[in-house]
């Protein structure tokens, strides 16, 4: 099994990338795609063209049928409490197959968007000819904050004898009141109704014990299995494939700002480098765009560049193109 080097496997990827996205156009695939995206939207400029300055015509047709079959369909996934169950090979098999189907309907449904990612995957299916749902496991770190008040030496001990805890903030203090509180606390019952005290209760003096306000983060490592709808423009397979799990190459183009890519652990001297993603360069992703997104973007970069400062990491996006391969190589 050979060993690549990180330029040869980017070479060999851009070749994997290039040879899919050249047999989706020699299908006219995304020209097909293009077009019931236009027609969806009832633009039917591309069959009844208008001059300029006259009216245009508009037809919902294909927004009407694929609307019409939408409930049904969301129906057969949704109408009950299970999106899916599995059903017990043999009597041992009975208590398991309840827990397995409890348990990826609550990762399904709970977890994840499951309604939305359904209605997507059926909709794009109809609309598209292909509907395409990625899973995926993933683990992040999840950092929580709290705050507890007068809290005795045992329970503090308790609450930072955690690896996972670090302290943010911490003072302690006496739990009997101060100089000033007491004799405040002490003038204001000498006005109050007199109050007779017990010799024992009068005889024993308050405890002076230490007393801590501390605020903590919790780090906790979270594990689960993430579902989500792809659009079809950003999906790319291997011109030879006959199904994903057997396929030699696949793609995912995904748009993702500078500060989430910082975010997720990439390197971030590496994602400054990357160049902005600016200008929609698909005809898919161009009939997707109702709102003009891809034009106020390079309008927003364009008078950022003439004002000479630099784009927050919060509005800079780019494009990263994830890939799987089963080639045989090291890289």
């Amino acid at each position: 099994m050979p060993k690549l080097s990180p330029a040869e496997l980017r070479a060999l990827i851009a070749a994997e990338k290039a040879d899919a996205l050249s047999a989706m156009s020699a299908s006219k695939l995304s020209e097909e795609r293009a077009a019931a995206l236009d027609y969806y939207l009832g633009d039917m400029s591309r069959d009844m063209p208008a001059p300029d300055g006259r009216s245009r015509a508009v037809s919902t047709d294909v927004a009407d049928t694929i609307e019409g079959l939408m409930p049904s369909l969301m129906e057969i996934f949704t109408a009950g409490d299970e999106v899916v169950r599995f059903e017990p090979v043999g009597p041992e098999d009975v208590a398991a197959a309840e827990q397995e189907t409890d348990y990826v309907n609550h990762v399904f449904m709970q977890q994840n968007p499951g309604f939305f990612v359904l209605y997507s995957f059926i909709k794009d299916a109809l609309l598209s000819k292909v509907g395409i749902v990625k899973v995926w496991w993933d683990s992040e770190e999840l950092v929580e904050r709290e705050t507890y008040l007068d809290q005795p030496d045992d329970a503090f001990a308790l609450l930072v004898a955690d690896p996972c805890v670090e302290i943010v903030e911490h003072t302690a203090h006496s739990s009997l009141p101060a100089a000033g509180e007491a004799s405040a606390g002490q003038a204001q019952a000498g006005e109050a109704a007199p109050f007779s005290l017990s010799s024992d209760m009068a005889s024993s003096p308050a405890r002076d014990t230490t007393l801590h306000d501390v605020t903590i983060e919790i780090g906790r490592k979270c594990e689960r299995a993430h579902v989500e709808a792809v659009a079809p423009e950003e999906f790319g397979i291997s011109r030879h494939a006959r199904t994903i799990r057997e396929a030699d190459y696949a793609f995912h183009d995904v748009f993702r700002t500078e500060a989430k890519l910082i975010e997720q652990g990439y390197d971030k001297e590496q994602i400054k480098r990357l160049p902005s993603y600016i200008v929609a360069h698909t005809i898919e992703e161009i009939s997707r765009d109702t709102i003009n997104e891809s034009t106020l973007r390079r309008a927003r970069t364009t008078s950022t560049r003439r004002a000479g400062s630099s784009a927050s990491p919060s509005t800079t996006c780019a494009w990263i193109t994830r890939a799987t391969t089963r080639r045989g190589f090291i890289a």
